[in-house]
């Protein structure tokens, strides 16, 4: 019984260092655009590790955070998706990387941002997801014997 306990509490404490915040920004995106790959279109089809760039690692101003992008634009009534690093200021006061000037051949049908790791792609589960199902399956199954 004693044994149940200790093993429960080693995998509680685990979880709770895991799910700590992160105080690093690094952030991994999909880099990639349907004029130069097909595979980088909607459903996205990439499975190559070569698409995938540490946006953190990219220069730019230290007040500014990495995000993964993704924008639909027509060019000249063309289609292209491009998903890329970009970078958001933590200020409410600016438009963000989606705001823009485009020529005017050039029509944004779509841009979002997010800052988990690949999110600019398809549907993903978090690791803290994945995590916590692991953590709370151990200690349903120490519990039980």
């Amino acid at each position: 019984m004693i044994r149940c306990q200790m093993y429960a509490m080693v995998v509680f404490v685990f979880g709770c260092l895991v799910l700590l915040p992160d105080g690093s920004k690094a952030i991994n995106c999909w880099v990639c655009s349907t004029d130069a790959d097909p595979k980088c279109n909607d459903p996205m089809n990439m499975t190559a590790k070569g698409a995938i760039e540490d946006c953190s690692r990219a220069p730019h101003s230290a007040f500014l955070q990495p995000v993964c992008k993704k924008q639909k634009q027509r060019v000249n009534g063309e289609l292209l998706i491009i998903r890329s690093c970009a970078w958001a200021s933590d200020s409410r006061n600016d438009d963000g990387p989606c705001a823009i000037n485009t020529p005017a051949n050039i029509r944004i049908e779509h841009c979002s941002t997010c800052d988990q790791d690949l999110c600019n792609g398809a549907v993903i589960i978090g690791g803290y997801t994945v995590i916590l199902t692991i953590i709370l399956a151990i200690s349903t199954h120490f519990a039980i014997y």
